[in-house]
């Protein structure tokens, strides 16, 4: 008899355990979850390498319905302590051309990345966006001065960049199969960890690794800002080439550059008016082709040029004007195009 209770109990405690570590497992695993998501659009390993945390994922909201907008979240929550809930949101968004450049994201997104090949996209930590392509415009409804993106953000942590960008590419793909548009731009792009760690000295003359690119007067100050170092994107053959200029000053100013040809692009540069104040792009327009060459200023270094512009009234619209022609002059050469206005 007693063999019988200690059997019963010991089966019993056995009973409990499978019960907790089923709890468990399904409480902080996707053990038995849903495999897709969002109409099918994305698979739960692809959200998993985006969250990259323990939990259970659930959808929130999914809304595409053979429509040009594409609106999708799924949340990864978990039961451990100390275990934040996290998630990420996928969506069709009409930005000005200019805004994946010159958002404030940029200013503290550690790594960056962009597209080597195919549809011009990019990606940080924390968001990554890419521009549906010329051939669906016609198809999609938006205001004269934006353009369609998909953005893939993710909340509650970071993400690696790439993972990203696979989840806004499948929202493109997506969006341009619902309104019918080609799919030539479509290729399996590359994408690779673009931002450089050699960060090294800036020559004053060669600013960014570009030869012929240089600073005016009125972008520098003595003992307040002056040519410190850069780090630069690589390869040179992306949609996208990039560089973060960091000047010498107690304060750490920097400024972002940003050029392409690619002409998703250019084209999506076109729609847009032009703004004389920081956070500036033009597109030069050339004998070979048009390219697309911008500023964006971290909040140190317009704080420090509010300062000094206050006490030698320089101004910011010729300020930018000059580093854009320098910069424009550069890329030019770099090229080998002619015939390019300034």
């Amino acid at each position: 008899m007693r063999r019988k209770l200690l059997a019963c109990s010991l089966l019993s405690v056995i009973a409990v355990l499978f019960l907790i570590a089923g709890l468990l497992t399904w409480w902080n695993t996707n053990f038995l979850g849903d495999q897709r998501f969002c109409g099918k659009v994305f698979s739960s390993s692809e959200i998993d390498e985006a969250l990259e945390g323990a939990g259970r994922l659930e959808q929130r909201l999914s809304y595409e319905r053979k429509s040009y907008i594409f609106h999708c979240q799924v949340e990864q929550s978990s039961k451990f302590i100390d275990s934040p809930d996290s998630g990420v949101e996928v969506a069709t968004r009409f930005m000005a051309a200019d805004d994946p450049f010159l958002t404030r994201v940029w200013q503290h997104r550690g790594r960056m990345a962009f597209a080597l090949s195919g549809l011009p996209g990019g990606a940080t930590e924390r968001q990554a966006w890419i521009l549906v392509p010329i051939s669906c415009w016609k198809k999609i409804p938006v205001k004269p001065d934006f353009v369609p993106f998909v953005t893939a953000r993710v909340q509650g942590q970071t993400a690696r960049p790439e993972a990203l960008f696979r989840l806004a590419r499948r929202g493109v793909q997506r969006i341009m199969k619902n309104v019918g548009c080609s799919s030539a731009d479509l290729r399996q792009e590359k994408i690779s960890d673009l931002t450089s760690e050699d960060v090294h000295s800036t020559k004053i003359d060669n600013v960014c690794s570009k030869p012929g690119f240089t600073l005016p007067d009125s972008a520098l100050f003595p003992g307040s800002a002056e040519p410190g170092r850069e780090r630069v994107t690589h390869p040179r053959s992306s949609t996208v080439w990039s560089c973060d200029l960091y000047l010498q000053s107690e304060k750490q100013p920097s400024l972002t550059f940003f050029s392409s040809s690619d002409e998703n692009i250019v084209a999506a540069m076109k729609r847009q008016g032009i703004s004389p104040a920081w956070d500036h792009g033009e597109v030069v327009r050339c004998e070979q082709g048009d390219f697309y060459v911008s500023l964006f200023v971290h909040d140190p270094y317009s704080d420090l040029y509010d300062r000094e512009h206050r006490k030698k009234a320089r101004d910011v619209a010729s300020t930018t004007k000059n580093i854009l022609s320098s910069l424009a002059r550069a890329e030019a050469r770099a090229q080998s195009w002619t015939g390019c206005s300034f």
